[in-house]
């Protein structure tokens, strides 16, 4: 019979803290370079009414979003592939910035 004081609660997958797994941006280098990249060039996406997100890191493929003026902006692509040689350099391997340019979601009717 087990004593119900020394029962765990605890259901779900162990903390972070008990397995030795850190959060992913902590953890992964690349992922703190592009954070970097996208720190260093946000405030010219900010001044032009708009911004950009990381989303996700998917082996090569930089997932990013970009809201505002910059969702909708004829230069988002110019402005993409300056970010992606950005990234490039601090990673020192070549990467795909792939923007979501739809910008929010509307709803629909």
């Amino acid at each position: 019979m087990t004593d119900p004081k020394h029962e765990p609660t605890h259901t779900g997958p162990p903390p972070a803290s008990e397995t030795g797994a850190e959060t992913p941006a902590a953890s992964d280098p690349r992922r703190t370079a592009v954070e970097e990249a996208i720190a260093e060039l946000r405030p010219i996406f900010r001044s032009d009414g708009g911004d950009i997100q990381l989303k996700e890191i998917q082996g090569r493929r930089v997932y990013v979003e970009l809201s505002g003026a910059c969702a909708g902006c004829a230069l988002a692509g110019m402005t993409i592939g300056g970010l992606q040689e950005r990234i490039v350099e601090r990673l020192g391997e070549s990467v795909w910035v792939v923007p979501n340019l739809s910008g929010p979601s509307s709803p629909q009717p």
